[in-house]
């Protein structure tokens, strides 16, 4: 951009705009179209109510990109020379990941679940033979019968339990995905899925990706918190500590704190594992801090207060399934302990305090997921206490 308006600057458009030979390239007018490619890829892609409001436009746009380095290289030797080896491996990294996101994907199940304040999500699990991942990794989802263009990136919400399924053990995983509302993607699917049984939906991932910044198995402490879908993937790491809790010998306790606007989450999302963390077994170092912000009962004046409401999760338990269902049941199976949920939000710098009462700050991890407001206030509240921080974000 620099370059470009120095040498409208310094010669004039007529130089600018010229066709003819030069020395460099094959003229300055490929400079000037790459230039405006460019403009558009940084207006769209960099602004943030495109990303979050026109993820499509946000998507589309970014092929600019390429149309730019095909331009830039025609117009100079000196581009050319710096741009063939990134663009030969943008290629490559595409090809790949065309082959790769080809292989056969059975979805096992695809439902809606109430989010609350009459929102929903789209609950898919899915199995393909010998995918492996990690707590934190994501995958890039694409339904034909949406869009064929289109790939969105989801946060894989489940942990590798070979009990979990006996039939396909460690080869399933889910996805809990938010209706973003009329006219996107995520509500077309959330209209599939309930109105299709399983396997109606074809559909092709890509991944998995990414992890977490913290080696978070090393920490003696670890802290997670959560608001509303932003549980997905700690709500796969939480799992997969309970899971492996005897095999991490430095392991001691860990907090979740999840936030959300009404029970229904708490009821539908993650019964089994909750109800894990409850057991005997486990309720000595798994601890549950769950909140509910627009509970009937909440007096607004007892915000960050412990309001404390005891409460079976109630789940409707199918009384007529096949054995073949009994993966389903353990889903759905009905919670013999009460959750204790508390009206508000909760005071993390408090629950802090408790923790770095008892733990040398440097043993403490805090992984937060959720609003950005929320994120914030985890984060400062880790920092003030010197705990080692890291954040997951839904923004692009």
């Amino acid at each position: 951009m620099t370059h470009g308006i120095t040498m409208q600057y310094r010669f004039g458009w007529d130089i600018v705009l010229a066709t003819t030979q030069t020395v460099e390239g094959a003229g300055n007018l490929y400079g000037i179209i790459a230039f405006l490619c460019f403009c558009i890829v940084f207006l769209f892609a960099a602004y943030e109510p495109v990303r979050r409001q026109t993820f499509e436009l946000f998507f589309y746009t970014h092929f600019f990109f390429l149309l730019g380095w095909i331009f830039a290289m025609i117009h100079s030797q000196f581009a050319l020379s710096l741009l063939i080896v990134p663009v030969l491996l943008w290629f490559i990294d595409h090809i790949i990941r065309i082959f790769r996101s080809n292989a056969w994907v059975q979805i096992m199940s695809a439902k809606t679940l109430n989010r609350g304040a009459g929102k929903r999500i789209t609950r898919l699990e899915i199995f393909q033979p010998g995918f492996k991942y990690e707590p934190g990794q994501y995958v890039f989802i694409q339904v034909p019968s949406i869009s064929r263009l289109q790939w969105h990136p989801f946060s894989i919400s489940s942990f590798v339990d070979p009990n979990h399924c006996q039939a396909y053990p460690g080869d399933t995983f889910t996805f809990h995905i938010m209706d973003m509302g009329p006219g996107t993607w995520t509500n077309a699917l959330a209209e599939k899925a309930k109105h299709l049984s399983k396997n109606d939906i074809p559909l092709f991932i890509d991944g998995p990706h990414g992890s977490f910044s913290l080696p978070v198995f090393e920490y003696p402490v670890i802290v997670l918190c959560a608001g509303g879908v932003g549980i997905t993937p700690l709500m796969s790491l939480f799992g997969d500590l309970i899971q492996r809790r005897h095999e991490i010998k430095t392991l001691k306790e860990v907090h979740l704190i999840w936030v959300n606007q009404d029970e229904s989450p708490f009821n539908e999302w993650f019964p089994a594992v909750l109800q894990r963390a409850l057991s005997d077994e486990n309720n000595k170092m798994f601890h549950l801090h769950l909140y509910v912000t627009n509970s009937k009962r909440q007096d607004k004046s007892q915000e960050g207060t412990v309001v404390v409401q005891e409460k079976y999760v109630e789940m409707n338990t199918p009384k007529s399934k096949a054995q073949d269902d009994s993966k389903d049941n353990e889903e759905k199976a009905l919670i013999s302990k009460p959750l204790t949920i508390r009206s508000g939000r909760p005071s993390y710098d408090k629950l802090f305090d408790e923790i770095k009462g008892t733990h040398e700050a440097s043993d403490v991890a805090v992984l937060a997921c959720g609003p950005a407001p929320m994120v914030g206030t985890v984060q400062n509240s880790s920092m003030d206490r010197h705990f080692h921080f890291h954040k997951e974000t839904f923004f692009l």
